[in-house]
């Protein structure tokens, strides 16, 4: 997929809602999109206009889970550091470097 370049939040925020042509690129090079992914998943779905497939995913997403305004993420966030001890009581920065098969 592309990334997002840009200078702020709020600004990379803008493009990620706005209308996008998606074609398969890396790094701002074609790249190929590997078979092992689903087809419909939301990164490689064309976002045409308002009417798509993609909108309407991303749109809810955006409203309701990534909205950083809302009282529901700010709760999830100051979960996280729970959630994390209790799969992983021990983990240490150095252990995000060992991979797991």
């Amino acid at each position: 997929g592309e990334g997002v370049w840009c200078k702020s939040w709020a600004l990379c925020d803008q493009i990620m809602r706005s209308v996008q042509e998606r074609k398969m690129a890396f790094g701002c090079q074609m790249a190929p999109v590997p078979d092992v992914y689903p087809p419909s998943i939301l990164i490689f779905l064309p976002c045409g206009d308002n009417n798509s497939e993609w909108w309407a995913i991303r749109n809810m997403l955006h409203t309701f889970f990534l909205d950083m305004g809302l009282p529901q993420y700010t709760a999830r966030v100051a979960d996280l550091d729970a959630k994390l001890k209790e799969n992983w009581p021990n983990i240490k920065l150095v252990d995000m470097d060992t991979p797991v098969v």
